[in-house]
Order: C-alpha cells, then sequence, then structure tokens
C-alpha cells in the first residue's frame, strides 16, 4: 500500500509498504524525526467515506478524518495505546517544535550581524 510523510523527517515523502504497517515503522523508513520534530503531536490524515453532502443529494464525499498521535509518549511508556495501523492513502504529518523559530530568528539574526561587521569593516577600510 501507498502512504505519505511530510513534515520534520528525515526523508519525506511517499512510500509503498506493506499491510499491517504501524506509525512507528513508517517514521522508521523515512529516516525517523528530526531534531525540530514535535513527536507529541503527530497527525495521521485519513479519507474514509461519509455521509451525503446535503440531504437531496444522493452520493456521498471522502471525509477527512484526523488522528493525533503522542509518538513520544509510545516510545516512553509500556501503558500506552499502541501506535495506529496505516491504511493505503493515509497522510502523516510531523510537524515542527518550538525551537524551530528561535532557529531561524537565530539565522537572520547571524545574517545581518554578518553584513553589520562588513559594513564597518569597509568604513575602516575607506577612512584610513
Amino acid at each position: 500500500m501507498v502512504v505519505y510523510i511530510l513534515g520534520e523527517v528525515q526523508r519525506p515523502g511517499e512510500y509503498t509498504v506493506r499491510d499491517r504497517t504501524d506509525l512507528l515503522e513508517l517514521l522508521s523508513k523515512a529516516g525517523g524525526p528530526t531534531q525540530l520534530s514535535r513527536l507529541s503531536s503527530v497527525s495521521v490524515r485519513r479519507l474514509s467515506t461519509g455521509r451525503p453532502l446535503a440531504p437531496l443529494e444522493g452520493d456521498t464525499a471522502p471525509q477527512v478524518e484526523i488522528i493525533r498521535v503522542n509518538v513520544e509518549e509510545i516510545l516512553r511508556r509500556n501503558d500506552v495505546k499502541p501506535p495506529p495501523v496505516l491504511q493505503p492513502g493515509d497522510v502523516v504529518f510531523v510537524q515542527r517544535n518550538s525551537w524551530y523559530r528561535w532557529k531561524e530568528v537565530s539565522g537572520v539574526i547571524r545574517d545581518v550581524s554578518v553584513l553589520a561587521s562588513a559594513y564597518f569593516l569597509y568604513l575602516r577600510a575607506t577612512r584610513d
């Protein structure tokens, strides 16, 4: 079956896996989480057939089910529910943690400081 994994994993993308593959196995296939992943809030997006769109229409539209999984807790404790078994077409999303913003901000500050240093070196060189 084909499933997808996106977000903060080493190798996001489309994976062909065997039936009865669970979320942890897919995370492993994708190289594991990155340093910026938030494993406490992983979501699995699953399509399922739903109710009719409106009372007058006869056809049904696919409904989206979002399954939230705390992978951190599954890895740490024995007494929690096992990870969900994936179904064909499932899309797994591993969110970023709060350190991501700090990394982005520190990168901008670093770039600005390099530019400022180069500017001040230029001013010093042209003054002499």
